[in-house]
């Protein structure tokens, strides 16, 4: 639920940024985390 509400925050704060830059900003530059970033962008646009 914690990563849902910052996915959400980075989304309406800086539209303009894609999946990965918003995985880096969360977690860093390490790649193991974008997947987890995507399932919640999906998730949201899903949602409405």
């Amino acid at each position: 639920m914690i990563l849902k509400n910052v996915v959400k925050f980075l989304i309406e704060s800086c539209p303009s940024r894609n999946q990965r830059q918003f995985s880096e900003a969360i977690f860093g530059k390490s790649d193991g985390y974008q997947q987890r970033v995507n399932w919640e962008c999906g998730a949201l646009a899903a949602s409405g």
